[in-house]
């Protein structure tokens, strides 16, 4: 649709009509190329992220989807600050002659910040459910604490997954993904009929780090590269 409404408005203002034709369907397949590149890691980030929710309600019900999901809002609010950062860095490294060298001066700050809301929402995560929730939804402690491994590798693995689209969505980023995707949901139906949303939080961070690691491999082998120019 983008690509569509891109191509119109080029069209509108092209003096001529032959100009008008040829930057418009230059825009379309341009535009609709980087499209099929960008859509599939996104979606599968969003499915690796929301599966553990969804398969935890098929199997254990509402109720214990409830207090799972404090477990995950909380996640998700605090991973505000350090996909700000990403966004924030994001600049530098397109425009840097060594991208993967500014993208890893980066990510130490990156690091340190997750780290730091990773101890404190350890530290005080039971008594902020307690305080905000209530009792009946402190079992979400647990699930936080086995969610903090993936909610570490989960920003850092964007800076690395920005780093990549920052070369137009290179195909490799989707299979990482879906790898993820695939080992998340596996666990998920495997583990939860017995555990319950402790095994959605621990598979959950099974499969970002893997997501990560793989991730961090491959910058780490284009790194050595960029060093060795």
């Amino acid at each position: 649709l983008v690509a569509a409404l891109g191509a119109q408005r080029l069209a509108e203002v092209s003096p001529t009509a032959p100009a008008r034709r040829r930057q418009a369907m230059a825009f379309f397949r341009f535009a609709y190329r980087l499209g099929l590149r960008a859509y599939p890691p996104l979606l599968l980030g969003f499915l690796l992220i929301k599966s553990d929710v969804l398969v935890l309600r098929l199997m254990r019900g509402a109720s214990e989807t409830g207090v799972y999901s404090i477990a995950s809002q909380i996640v998700d609010v605090a991973l505000i600050l350090p996909t700000t950062i990403g966004a924030l860095v994001l600049a530098s490294v397109v425009r840097s002659e060594r991208p993967a060298s500014e993208l890893l001066r980066a990510m130490r700050p990156a690091a340190l910040a997750v780290g730091g809301l990773a101890l404190g929402m350890l530290a005080f995560g039971h008594w902020a459910i307690l305080w905000v929730f209530g009792r009946p939804f402190v079992g979400a402690y647990p699930a936080l604490v086995l969610l903090l491994p993936g909610f570490v590798a989960l920003p850092l693995q964007g800076l690395l997954g920005q780093y990549f689209a920052s070369r137009v969505f290179l195909v490799f980023v989707s299979v990482y993904w879906l790898l993820g995707l695939i080992v998340n949901v596996s666990l998920n139906l495997l583990l939860v009929p017995r555990f319950g949303l402790l095994a959605a939080a621990g598979s959950s961070s099974v499969a970002y780090g893997l997501v990560f690691l793989l991730m961090l491999s491959r910058f780490r082998a284009e790194y050595a590269v960029e060093k060795a120019r």
